[in-house]
């Protein structure tokens, strides 16, 4: 490999393939990893919801309140 012997055009060719082909790379593990943190993300904010509800819902019908709801935000993003 003499740098030299090829022409600027093929060296330029070549550099702009390969940092295309790393920037496709770079793309797609950083949307991957967005992808996993947001499912993790949605996944603690559902169990968190829950318990907040369930709680609610407790301490409500201990003091013979029948409550009727729930935290719908969440609760379609989990499934």
């Amino acid at each position: 490999f003499q740098l030299d012997s090829w022409p600027f055009s093929e060296i330029r060719t070549r550099c702009e393939t390969l940092l295309q082909t790393a920037q496709t790379k770079i793309c797609r593990d950083f949307s991957l990893s967005f992808t996993e943190l947001e499912s993790t993300l949605c996944r603690v904010l559902t169990d968190v919801i829950r318990h907040i509800e369930q709680r609610v819902k407790t301490e409500l019908s201990e003091s013979l309140f029948r409550p009727g709801f729930h935290f719908p935000a969440f609760h379609s993003a989990a499934h």
